[in-house]
């Protein structure tokens, strides 16, 4: 389809879907419909909610440290995962201690006067 034909090509949403001519929405367009399922994942999650009480949680996460304790790794994970967080890559771990490291030379070159702060003044 050539770039002529996209711009003739009439829009599948109705008229020009609330666009100027470059495609752009106009001001006042109230927007897309929205995730037409939200208002009922909501309802369902609020039921999930409402059918299990802090004593079932806490009941499922005593199971599940019993388990990682005997070896189950998948439930170690997520015992884990629930409680301390994502892991972080191991190249993110790896860059911030470079950077933490660079910062830290960086201060010691300007407290002893070898430098300028990339915000202007000299050290």
């Amino acid at each position: 389809m050539s770039t002529a034909d996209k711009k003739t090509r009439p829009s599948t949403n109705g008229g020009n879907g609330g666009r100027d001519a470059h495609g752009r929405f106009r001001k006042g367009n109230p927007g897309g419909p929205g995730n037409p399922l939200a208002a009922r994942v909501a309802r369902l999650r609020g039921e999930l909610i409402s059918a299990v009480s802090p004593a079932d949680v806490a009941a499922i996460m005593r199971r599940l440290v019993r388990m990682a304790k005997t070896g189950d790794l998948g439930a170690a994970r997520l015992v884990l995962t629930c409680t301390m967080g994502e892991p972080l890559a191991a190249d993110i771990a790896e860059r911030i201690e470079a950077l933490e490291k660079t910062a830290a030379e960086l201060a010691t070159d300007h407290t002893q006067g070898g430098g300028t702060w990339a915000g202007g003044g000299q050290g």
